[in-house]
């Protein structure tokens, strides 16, 4: 059997790309504590800044875990990293000594309270939860975990903490289950004095033209036919033919529409550069574009079409940019588009929502469904079967040709390739 081909490091690197991982992520003192130069380690490819609501905060990439000499480490996302940080972090500032750790891995992790750590508090003893992605955890969570447990902790006398780094989301929550929860808020700063900030926009960063850019059409119309030939979609090719305002400005409809667009498609679809939009909010970090291939990680600047989208994880952006690319494949003007807003009871699942809705020519409504491939088959045929229902069209969209033939058979219907990440 061929030995496994690890990335170079030293060994002192790979102690503290060891220690990256237990951690969940360093703050910039701890990384400059733990590596001689954290900065080669960030050009190597085996570290990552991500900006968080704490501040800086130093992750592991894919290759850097494929660095570490044990095999015990498996692959995690981003969000589970940073919430692992803030969990310790959040402890640490409240001087909280730590019980028992929280199992995180192996058949135990799922063995209900044991799964958070277990801490000595100013009160009585309490397993602490801690969510800093998204926003914190959410009042339906907090609902469930107390119905959950509530006999649990009554009878070992034990609270549970939430911990959250918002003062007001599920502190509401929190206080109908007071008996057992109590709710923190918490938000260490990963640099004492400088605020966190994830969501910034060119005008704060300094990503500003030097020099006023060419105003006329990014293309000719000779260099259209070319690029019809090679596959690009007519809406790109119509849009690239405007002079550089309207691209600028059919550029702020489509994010209006999409909600997310990325770096590489405001270049692609409009020849446009981030600078072109200063004012719009973005939010920068790694993406796994594809759920079946952890190893491939990929920087992507992610333009907002409002800042409160900041706090929606990296997955749920991809998936809108996947929904965004797939409408300029078929030539989906904006105003074509509806808005999908979440159900309030009036399907029996969120999956059986579409990612997006198109509206047709003929009135006709098109269900639209972005796939990475974390759906099985079952899920699949489940929402073929509930869009066909509701819906007079279904497009589906893959990020792999494999799933694309795969999902295709299931299906019986075109499926398409969209990387919007390329």
């Amino acid at each position: 059997m061929p030995r496994l081909s690890r990335p170079a490091a030293t060994h002192a690197e790979r102690k503290g790309l060891a220690l990256t991982y237990r951690l969940g992520g360093l703050t910039p003192d701890e990384a400059r504590a733990a590596f001689e130069d954290v900065a080669d380690l960030m050009d190597r490819g085996f570290l990552h800044i991500t900006y968080t609501g704490m501040g800086e905060l130093i992750v592991l990439t894919s290759l850097g875990l494929r660095a570490i000499p044990d095999d015990d480490f498996t692959p995690r996302s981003l969000s589970r990293s940073v919430d692992l940080a803030y969990e310790r972090l959040c402890l640490a500032q409240l001087d909280w000594r730590v019980l028992a750790p929280g199992i995180r891995t192996g058949a135990e992790r799922f063995g209900g309270l044991r799964r958070f750590p277990r801490v000595q508090t100013g009160q009585r003893d309490a397993y602490v939860v801690a969510r800093l992605s998204s926003g914190g955890i959410t009042s339906e969570a907090i609902h469930r975990l107390a119905q959950r447990f509530r006999s649990t902790l009554a009878a070992t006398q034990h609270d549970l903490v939430i911990l959250s780094p918002s003062a007001v989301r599920g502190r509401q929550a929190a206080e109908q289950h007071r008996a057992n929860l109590r709710f923190i808020h918490c938000l260490p700063q990963t640099e004492p004095g400088q605020p966190g900030q994830r969501v910034w926009t060119g005008e704060e960063v300094g990503d500003l033209w030097e020099e006023p850019p060419l105003q006329g059409p990014a293309i000719t119309a000779v260099q259209a036919a070319e690029l019809k030939g090679a596959g690009v979609p007519d809406l790109t090719l119509e849009i690239l033919q405007l002079v550089r305002q309207d691209r600028i400005e059919r550029a702020h409809e489509a994010l209006a529409c999409d909600g997310v667009m990325t770096e590489g498609q405001l270049k692609r679809h409009f020849k446009l550069e981030a600078e072109d939009l200063p004012a719009v909010p973005f939010v920068q970090d790694l993406a796994r574009p594809v759920h079946m291939r952890p190893n491939l990680e990929v920087p992507v600047r992610f333009l907002l079409a409002s800042r409160a989208l900041g706090q929606a994880e990296v997955p749920h952006l991809a998936h809108r940019a996947g929904a965004g690319e797939l409408r300029h494949q078929y030539g989906v003007p904006p105003s074509a588009c509806e808005v999908v807003r979440p159900s309030r009871g009036t399907v029996r699942r969120r999956a059986e929502e579409p990612d997006a809705i198109w509206q047709r020519a003929d009135g006709g409504r098109v269900a639209v469904e972005f796939d990475t491939g974390s759906y099985v088959r079952r899920v699949v045929e489940e929402k073929r079967d509930s869009f066909r229902q509701h819906f007079q069209g279904l497009v589906w969209g893959v990020v792999s040709e494999r799933r694309q033939a795969t999902v295709a058979s299931w299906l019986t219907q075109r499926v398409d390739l969209a990387q919007w990440w390329r």
